[in-house]
Formats: structure tokens, C-alpha cells, sequence
């Protein structure tokens, strides 16, 4: 009998469970591992939601440049005829307003008037299209608001009047000069002597315009501010012989 419950004692002990030390071991280690998992799959998440706030960002402002670059490329904005040397195409320019006339062929037979517009508001922008002066328009770009995480006051996204961090970069048109060398431009060693070379040859006369640069700051829910340039020429017509 004895050494019967000897043996029962020694399997008894071969069968115990862990102990606590062993239980808050294993817990501790199994913390960290799903700690870990959770801080890869946050930072995954913020990356993730950052990049697709870029592409969705950067889709909307290549929708309005191509359709800014269509409309401008059918429009003349050299004098109509060598006797009329006042007769341009381009009517109305500033940094916040173009109108001119676009040809919906190539004879110029038929022409519609095309007015982009910013509309400013602080630093809240819109950024419309008209046409033939209609009071309706639409809107291509503006700024937006979203609740922040976590908070709540509203985060600002989408096109903004000028760039908080550089108040100098707004949302605007920029005329080109005739003299303005694009290969020049480029050819400047830094961005100080790029921006110099540029400021020499704008002008918003409607009469030495060649060349219109769009420019948008956009602004992404993560506070991402980006400037989005773009330089159009339109297309000439060469005077009857």
C-alpha cells in the first residue's frame, strides 16, 4: 500500500499545472508579442491612411490641371490679326481670375468663353469653372473639413489660399513673359535662383503673355502641405499671308 501511494504521489507531481510564477512569465511575454503586433499594425494603419490621403489629394489636383491644361491649349492669346495688335483672346487676367476664349475647333469657328476662378476666403479656396459668363459653375477644388481623431475640433484638407508654412506660395494664376526661357529656368543651380528668374518674367498684362503657371497648395486631413505647379502654352495661330 505504501509504495502504492508513493508511485501516486510522484505522478500526482509529474501532472501538476504551472505554477504563478510560470503563468505571469508566460502573460508577461505574450503581453510584449501582442503589444508589438498592435504598434506594427497602428503604424501600418497611419501609413496606410497618410499615403491614400496623398493619392486621393494628388488625384484631385491632376483632374483639374488636365482640364485647366485642355481649355488653355484651345485658346489663342496672341494678337487675332497683325493690323489688331490689342485684339487678344485672353480677356480678363489676375492671379485669381482667367477668362478667355477657347476654340472648340481648330478653324476657330466656334468659341466658348472660359472664366477659372478662385474664390478666397481667408485661407479657405475654391477653385470654379465657367462658362460663356454663366452665373453656374463648377467646382473643381476647395477646402474641406473633417473631424479629427480623437478631438473635437476639424481638421482642414483640400486646396488652401496660401501655404500655412509659407505664406508666400498661394493658390493663384501666374502670367509667363515672352522673354521667360523654361531651359533657364531649370538650368538654375537652386530654388532661391529659380524663384528670382520667375519673378522677373511675370506679368499679368494681357498684351506680353505667353505662358499661364497654375499654382495649388493642398493640404491633406494630416496636414501635409504640398504646391502643385503647372506652366501652360497655350497654342498659336500664325497670321493669314
Amino acid at each position: 500500500m505504501r509504495m502504492d501511494c508513493h508511485k501516486e504521489r510522484l505522478i500526482m507531481r509529474k501532472k501538476r499545472a504551472f505554477s504563478l510564477v510560470e503563468i505571469m512569465v508566460s502573460s508577461i511575454i505574450m503581453s510584449m508579442l501582442l503589444l508589438g503586433v498592435y504598434y506594427f499594425y497602428k503604424n501600418s494603419r497611419i501609413f496606410w491612411s497618410s499615403e491614400h490621403s496623398k493619392l486621393d489629394a494628388l488625384h484631385h489636383v491632376r483632374k483639374s490641371m488636365i482640364m485647366i491644361q485642355r481649355d488653355l491649349r484651345e485658346a489663342i492669346i496672341l494678337p487675332v490679326s497683325p493690323s489688331d495688335p490689342t485684339g487678344y483672346d485672353l480677356k480678363e487676367f489676375s492671379p485669381r481670375k482667367l477668362t478667355f476664349s477657347r476654340y472648340l475647333r481648330f478653324q476657330g469657328v466656334h468659341t466658348e468663353d472660359i472664366t477659372y476662378e478662385f474664390m478666397i476666403a481667408g485661407r479657405e479656396a475654391k477653385l470654379v469653372r465657367r462658362t460663356n459668363g454663366s452665373i453656374k459653375f463648377d467646382s473643381l477644388l476647395q477646402t474641406n473639413y473633417t473631424e479629427g481623431a480623437g478631438t473635437a475640433t476639424k481638421v482642414r484638407y483640400g486646396l488652401l489660399a496660401e501655404n500655412p508654412l509659407n505664406p508666400v506660395q498661394k493658390s493663384g494664376f501666374i502670367g509667363i513673359g515672352e522673354e521667360f526661357n523654361p531651359v533657364k529656368y531649370d538650368a538654375q543651380a537652386t530654388k532661391q535662383l529659380k524663384n528670382e528668374y520667375l519673378a522677373k518674367h511675370i506679368t499679368y498684362s494681357l498684351s506680353k503673355t505667353t505662358g499661364i503657371m497654375v499654382s495649388l497648395v493642398i493640404q491633406d486631413v494630416h496636414g501635409n502641405v504640398a504646391v502643385y505647379k503647372s506652366v501652360v502654352y497655350p497654342r498659336t495661330k500664325s497670321f493669314p499671308k
